[in-house]
């Protein structure tokens, strides 16, 4: 299940960030071996998602979906 369409942003523990589309995907430039990322909500809360990216791929590579857990800030 993707997002909520409520989600405004995905960012990676990088530089990389990348807004999110209506089913919930991303693109992002560059992603680090089981990478952790961030989804932030319109409002102010946050989702951590959790990936089992191997590191390898290329620019059209898919990765997904992961589980969102939900965090209040």
């Amino acid at each position: 299940m993707p997002p909520p369409i409520t989600s405004k942003r995905l960012q990676s523990s990088g530089s990389s960030s990348a807004p999110l589309d209506r089913r919930g995907q991303a693109y992002l430039t560059s992603l680090a071996q089981d990478e952790t990322l961030t989804v932030e909500f319109a409002d102010g809360a946050s989702c951590k998602v959790h990936t089992e990216f191997d590191g390898k791929g290329g620019a059209t590579r898919r990765i997904g979906p992961f589980a969102c857990t939900r965090e209040h800030q």
